[in-house]
């Protein structure tokens, strides 16, 4: 009840907000929104959208997944500087938050090539990072599975960027550095946790291009992550006690404390005439306990006028970075504390649950301008289970 009041308050707080927008020409407001949800049948898997959401369809049809709503405060108070901020409601936001802010920033108009934005922004990992949660501006329900299983999102920093244009050309670049805190839960055998992480030195560039209907962009960011489980944290110095130093030495290679991680990105889009061909890349490169990634997704649709029926393929793979320590030329003692150290990191490197396969259908019906229909079937293949989800939704802007 105390999430659907605050849902009917900012509903609320839009009008008076907006004609004070109108009566001031350098303010401006926008928002979107879904209302939409999620059903599937297995009762012991929750179906959740991203590794920092922790509610979901389990056996059951739920809102969860989907429904939010966004709101956009653009000033500018010149012509050079801009001013954004965007909150959110979602039961489902990072850090467990109701109402989240997404965008917080000024942006400073350089020259006419150049611009600078600093505050709290979003991370450019993927194609569709900016418009994350604008469901309208895609065919599908959701984003393929890669954007799920990254658990950092936006960031608090400066930015840089720079467009470029010749002949039929478009090119622009970004420069970024800063850094950002946050909450992932993953999933161990059917069990969430609740860990807390931060990043530290966040940089990286991106790169976009366009030429006629072919569409290019590439992002590679690498930062410093610290992940604060207690529970690991116990286990590890409990370990670490033992006084054996292939053990100690484990610990200091392979726990998550200010250890570099790194995100490769590339992502082409080509337009047809009514229809388009879109594939999306990502590495996810760490040197801890976390595993690395390999996902990739291809999706294609066709627009017949108020409606496009789509199809995408996702795969997603995970892969540990721990190698048992070796018990060769050691006492029976110590071998086996060794294996039992052996088992208990081998088992904190699989503690993310990553590996899936979706093959998405569902289509796209034009209620409105501003309104759109949808529905999506999911054939989702885990380590362990096989989900079959069905989702309808509806985006509206304003």
């Amino acid at each position: 009840m105390k999430y659907k009041l605050l849902t009917i308050m900012m509903l609320l707080g839009l009008y008076p907000i907006s004609c004070f927008a109108t009566e001031l020409d350098f303010l401006s407001i926008n928002g979107y929104g879904t209302i939409g949800g999620a059903y599937q049948d297995n009762k012991d898997v929750l179906y959740r959208d991203s590794y920092y959401a922790d509610k979901g369809s389990q056996g059951d049809f739920s809102f969860a997944n989907y429904s939010i709503l966004g709101l956009q405060l653009d000033a500018t108070p010149t012509d050079k500087l801009t001013f954004t901020l965007q909150g959110v409601a979602s039961t489902n936001n990072e850090n467990g938050k109701f109402i989240d802010i997404e965008w917080a920033n000024a942006k400073y108009q350089l020259s006419d090539t150049f611009d600078v934005r600093a505050g709290m922004m979003r991370l450019p990992t993927f194609m569709f990072s900016d418009i994350l949660h604008v469901a309208y501006s895609y065919d599908w329900i959701k984003l393929p599975d890669m954007y799920a299983v990254v658990p950092i999102n936006k960031y608090q920093g400066i930015e840089l960027s720079h467009r470029l244009n010749f002949n039929d050309v478009s090119l622009s670049s970004t420069l970024l550095y800063g850094e950002t805190k946050g909450n992932i839960k993953p999933n161990h055998n059917g069990e969430l946790s609740n860990l807390d992480i931060e990043a530290d030195d966040i940089y990286g560039v991106t790169l976009k291009g366009i030429y006629h209907d072919f569409s290019f962009r590439a992002a590679y960011i690498k930062s410093s992550i610290t992940l604060e489980d207690e529970r690991v944290g116990t286990a590890l110095s409990q370990f670490d006690s033992m006084g054996i130093p292939s053990i100690s030495t484990a610990i200091q290679k392979y726990q998550v404390e200010e250890t570099p991680i790194s995100y490769l990105n590339i992502g082409a889009r080509y337009d047809f005439s009514n229809s388009y061909l879109l594939g999306e890349y990502m590495k996810v490169n760490s040197e801890s306990f976390l595993p690395d990634i390999a996902s990739w997704n291809i999706s294609t649709g066709y627009n017949f006028e108020t409606w496009s029926p789509f199809m995408v393929y996702s795969y997603t793979k995970n892969s540990s970075n721990y190698q048992n320590i070796s018990t060769e030329g050691v006492n029976a003692q110590m071998a086996g504390a060794i294996t039992g150290a052996n088992q208990a990191f081998s088992a904190m490197s699989n503690n993310f649950d990553m590996d899936l396969e979706t093959l998405s259908l569902g289509f796209r019906y034009d209620l409105d301008d501003n309104i759109l229909l949808k529905f999506q079937y999911d054939n989702q293949k885990r380590t362990k289970e096989k989900l079959h989800i069905f989702s309808t939704a509806i985006n509206f802007v304003f």
